[in-house]
């Protein structure tokens, strides 16, 4: 299980770009309660623009007292929305059950998106866009 003493959890979101377009990131089904103060991601991502091959990584303040902080993750490129996904900013962190959080995805317009936390003392989550 995760540790959930003190208030908040200090964790980071860096999201990844590796298609030969610029994309924009909008965040979208945030709850308020799962964030401590003003490093969430609907603050430092929403209308991010990261340009081909490139990232953008920001802090994300979790509420160490919830065991999810979801959002959608809405991705745009040549101003045409191309898919929506599903994350949780706790899976930057390490559990005892589960060391490292992988997942991939298959999604419209041919993405795909490969999500994983836990690496490298186990406070960022790193998620990379890519077109099949």
């Amino acid at each position: 299980m995760y540790n959930h003493s003190g208030n908040s959890r200090a964790t980071w979101l860096e999201v990844k770009n590796d298609t030969d377009q610029q994309i924009q990131i909008k965040i979208s089904e945030v709850d308020n309660s799962d964030w401590d103060g003003d490093s969430r991601p609907d603050h430092n991502f929403q209308n991010a623009i990261i340009e081909a091959h490139q990232s953008k990584k920001e802090r994300q303040e979790l509420n160490a007292h919830n065991q999810t902080a979801e959002f959608t993750m809405t991705v745009s490129q040549g101003g045409n929305e191309q898919f929506a996904i599903r994350i949780n900013q706790w899976d930057a962190r390490i559990d005892s059950l589960s060391p490292i959080h992988e997942k991939d995805a298959d999604c419209s317009n041919n993405f795909h998106v490969h999500i994983i936390g836990g690496l490298g003392g186990g406070d960022t989550l790193f998620v990379t866009i890519t077109k099949k």
